[in-house]
């Protein structure tokens, strides 16, 4: 399945050597004329450059090059890894300042068995809201498993970050919003991220404010009372 954009609906093939020509080609525009700019404008030069999945489920390349990588590594991170430290490693001899990102996300939440991310490469992993409880900080054994991997990956990089989420996502929201609050799992986590020597921390936590129209009988949008309690309680203590 192909990848039009950033929903997908498939995956890159990671392992395809035009496609690693071609995201370094990009890459190199992209530094090249940020490094301009930023000259330009007397601005500081931008350090991180993120390149991560699509943001769709069960779409990974089914190649027999990356499927090996994925049964030699036990994820589907291998060839995200592999990737990652193919374009790391080059860009690295003509920016040696730069960090390149990639998600730890959906199917790539596990660590590889045997690759190990560059030193210039962060991992940025993200709590997957259909496997975690959010309404329970991560070391809590309802979350054991994502917990587990979390760990995992902290085992084998040099820089770690993390995307949290921070409200309370309902699936059936536009009917039946869940009536539920995880402030109490703040304090926990970032203590948890701080021991974990996390660098850098993106914490989602948008509401839904309209009932779309495709989900409204009436066929127009309205306001929607997300159902979740607390919620400037939580950006104080986000800010605090």
């Amino acid at each position: 399945m192909p990848a039009k954009d950033g929903s997908g609906p498939g995956q890159l093939c990671l392992t395809n050597p035009d496609v690693r020509r071609i995201v370094l080609e990009q890459l190199h525009k992209f530094i090249a004329k940020d490094r301009a700019e930023a000259a330009q404008q007397g601005c500081p030069l931008p350090r991180i450059y993120d390149i991560s999945q699509n943001d769709v489920g069960d779409a990974h390349c089914r190649c027999p090059n990356c499927q090996a990588l994925v049964t030699r590594e036990g994820s589907e991170s291998g060839p995200v890894i592999d990737f990652i430290n193919a374009i790391a490693s080059d860009i690295e001899k003509d920016y040696p300042d730069i960090l390149v990102q990639t998600f730890a996300y959906n199917l790539t939440r596990k660590p590889p068995l045997t690759l190990k991310p560059r030193p210039n490469v962060i991992i940025r992993w993200c709590e997957w809201y259909g496997g975690v409880d959010l309404v329970r900080p991560m070391n809590h054994p309802y979350n054991s498993e994502d917990y587990a991997k979390m760990l995992g990956w902290g085992k084998i990089v040099s820089h770690l970050a993390l995307w949290d989420y921070w409200n309370t996502i309902s699936y059936d929201r536009y009917h039946f919003p869940a009536p539920y609050c995880m402030i109490q799992s703040i304090g926990p986590d970032l203590k948890l991220f701080a021991d974990m020597h996390v660098e850098t921390m993106f914490c989602e936590s948008e509401e839904e404010s309209l009932y779309m129209p495709e989900h409204n009988p009436r066929g127009q949008a309205e306001v929607n009372e997300p159902g979740e309690n607390f919620t400037a309680l939580k950006y104080w203590l986000g800010y605090n």
